[in-house]
């Protein structure tokens, strides 16, 4: 689990660097990585972005991601602070990211420029965009097998109840699935009741009118009190009101779900589950059923020329998306690098003047202590130009933003050929799926009838003795 905060750093740039980067919080600055600017001249890189970029109140700001004491060691916490600061802030944006590993919780601080350097936009700091960096950390934890925070339970939890939730153990977490469970099967609210009281709860406060309790209010078998259904317990959509909000959609949602079950294609509706239990015992519907599922898998046929064209169709395209997920990711490498090649090219034609015309004047010392941050800047620039192995002379801007241009297009149609192929493979999977299960039904009764033809024939066979 990782918790993330964000605030913006308003004229204190450089001083809040040299807070994050202090050698005895990050290993003796070996947890420190900087992209597109200097650790020393952070406050001027950002000046020179911010003043070329559109008008804003505020230079950088200040983004802390902090993980659960002991799931993650030191550099595994820093790798993962710059796969965050790559996505969240798509190699545009000028940062600093340092892994402080001074306490028992392992924590990145990430400060950025406000100003992309590509396009000159202001990061807007807002709600939707909080919500993409909590999305963006989420996503990496996930992807570190690390825990994640559970969606509408972020709000007023305690550290000893999200740890109970973790463990899977928390009582209000098991009556929110509870609630949920019979939500979704209840026909009305009487039935929702009757349900949840099924399952060992007593409930009080549930009717409605005059002199009834505000709110619904349920107690688990064995649990010593009641657990009331408002926003500050449960959280949203477990009051009386909601519940019955709740069931109605769902109620609707099933209707729609069976129209548009109806109005489906045989080849793309998925087989009946045909079981005593769904079919209550009742020969006349099981025969209907199987019927059914003989038409739907002789549709689904119809409409593949063979199950092994099926499979190798299916085989083909998950090839290809994993061949465009390869070329996004080394696309994404290279963008990086030329974002950068590109940030220090155009501060190098910047400040370049301000270079020439300290050679020219009469006073130097005089001129350097005048347009000090701007020969700092250039100097800065050239030296990584040369790391970068870019000819400043020989490399203009317009060639690297064609190339990025260029880049950017590939990578989007490969993303676009993505999608479009997920929603294909998605069609032919659940196709496979039906004709799987039919053929694996088919051998089950297969079976059965050679069962009962063996004692038929043993049974006859006793009787000529």
């Amino acid at each position: 689990m990782a918790i993330t905060k964000i605030h913006p750093v308003k004229t204190t740039v450089q001083k809040s660097v040299d807070y994050i980067c202090n050698p005895h919080k990050t290993d003796n600055r070996i947890l420190v990585k900087s992209f597109a600017c200097g650790v020393e001249t952070a406050e001027k890189d950002f000046e020179m972005e911010n003043r070329l970029g559109k008008p804003g109140a505020n230079p950088a700001y200040h983004l802390i991601q902090s993980f659960a004491p002991g799931e993650v060691t030191f550099e595994e916490a820093h790798a993962i602070g710059q796969e965050f600061a790559s996505r969240l802030l798509h190699s545009t944006h000028p940062y600093v990211l340092a892994t402080h590993v001074d306490k028992d919780h392992v924590h990145n601080h990430l400060i950025f420029c406000s100003s992309d350097f590509v396009t000159h936009d202001r990061y807007n700091d807002c709600n939707r965009s909080y919500r993409n960096i909590r999305k963006i950390s989420d996503e990496l934890c996930a992807e570190h097998h690390l825990s994640v925070i559970t969606p509408g339970m972020k709000k007023g939890m305690a550290y000893n109840e999200w740890e109970a939730d973790r463990k899977n153990n928390s009582i209000k977490l098991i009556l929110k699935r509870d609630i949920f469970d019979c939500i979704r099967a209840a026909r009305d609210y009487e039935d929702f009741l009757r349900r949840m009281m099924e399952k060992g709860y007593q409930i009080k406060g549930f009717e409605f009118g005059e002199g009834s309790s505000k709110y619904i209010s349920f107690k688990p078998a064995g649990y010593g009190n009641f657990i009331r259904g408002s926003y500050r317990s449960l959280g949203k959509g477990n009051s009386k009101e909601e519940i019955i909000e709740r069931i109605e959609r769902q109620i609707a949602s099933r209707e729609e779900w069976k129209q548009k079950q109806k109005s489906l294609p045989l080849s793309e509706r998925k087989l009946l589950q045909i079981t005593p239990e769904k079919l209550e015992n009742n020969p006349r519907l099981e025969n209907w059923a199987e019927r059914q599922n003989l038409k739907i898998a002789a549709a689904t046929y119809a409409s593949v020329k063979s199950y092994g064209d099926l499979v190798n169709e299916i085989k083909r395209i998950k090839d290809t998306i994993h061949d465009n997920r390869s070329l996004m990711v080394s696309i994404d490498k290279e963008k990086k690098l030329l974002t950068e090649q590109l940030h220090y090219l155009q501060v190098y034609i910047e400040n370049k003047p301000a270079e020439d015309a300290y050679h020219k004047a009469k006073d130097p010392d005089k001129y350097l202590q005048r347009n000090e941050s701007k020969l700092i800047l250039f100097a800065g620039a050239k030296t990584m130009l040369e790391r970068l192995s870019v000819n400043p002379e020989e490399t203009s801007v317009e060639e690297l933003q064609k190339r990025l241009a260029d880049l950017e297009k590939t990578r989007t149609d490969a993303a676009k050929e993505n999608k479009e192929l997920q929603s294909h493979l998605k069609e032919l999977s659940s196709k496979e799926e039906t004709l799987r299960s039919f053929l694996h039904l088919q051998e089950k009764e297969k079976q059965e009838e050679q069962k009962q033809n063996e004692k038929k024939r043993k049974k006859n066979k006793g009787q000529e003795i």
